[in-house]
């Protein structure tokens, strides 16, 4: 019988290091030397990997579809950072399918859990969250609270503070201020992203990032649609 905590580490290692050829695998056997065991509790963690891979492969709908059963599994578990993740993915997923409410609905069951439990340092994570929500249902004033929440739970306040996933949420709110013509508080960030895209290579940032510095141009131009 093989150890399934064991199986865990080298999934998790697999995981750090963004190999996710191998993480896909040894998900796959936690799941099915858990299911053999009928450990409720593996098969929730391997579930949430699993279904991470066919979202990373764009397969939502069979992603969501583990997500839900597997979210039935955690009421006989406790877990509560997969059962906040599970539903974090959920709301993603719901989002990518444009429906909002239900992702709304979903993200915020992870947000009172993580709320609930500060030690898994996951609640910024999630208020950025619901600030992409907001922000794709055209709401910016909540989406902008959200985003401001989510920076100051992680107390950034030079360059130094910033880790890799920050790049996204320093991005949505430069992304927020444009929408509102913040242009003071948008400058504000603009210098922060040039030192994150230096020591951060995330595509996705630098697309927007491009995006936005156009944006900046235009206005720069037409100062008398500025202001703060």
């Amino acid at each position: 019988m093989l150890n399934l905590k064991e199986i865990e580490f080298h999934m998790n290692r697999y995981k750090d290091d963004k190999d996710l050829v191998h993480l896909a695998q040894y998900a796959q056997l936690l799941l099915d030397e858990s299911l053999k065991q009928n450990n409720k509790y593996y098969q929730v963690i391997a579930n949430y990997h699993i279904a991470s891979g066919h979202y990373q492969k764009g397969e939502f709908n069979e992603a969501l579809k583990i997500v839900l059963n597997t979210l039935q599994l955690c009421k006989f578990i406790d877990h509560p950072f997969y059962e906040m993740v599970l539903n974090n993915l959920a709301g993603v997923l719901y989002g990518s399918f444009s429906d909002e409410i239900t992702s709304i609905e979903y993200t915020l069951k992870a947000y009172y859990i993580a709320l609930n439990h500060p030690e898994l340092d996951y609640i910024y994570i999630i208020e950025n969250n619901l600030g992409v929500l907001f922000f794709n249902l055209n709401i910016y004033e909540i989406a902008y609270d959200y985003f401001l929440k989510s920076i100051e739970r992680r107390n950034i306040n030079d360059y130094e503070d910033m880790r890799e996933r920050d790049g996204f949420n320093i991005i949505n709110i430069v992304g927020c201020c444009m929408k509102m013509k913040h242009i003071k508080e948008y400058k504000k960030w603009i210098p922060y992203l040039d030192y994150y895209l230096e020591k951060y290579d995330n595509q996705t940032v630098k697309d927007d990032y491009l995006l936005y510095q156009i944006y900046q141009s235009f206005y720069e131009h037409n100062e008398s649609e500025i202001y703060e």
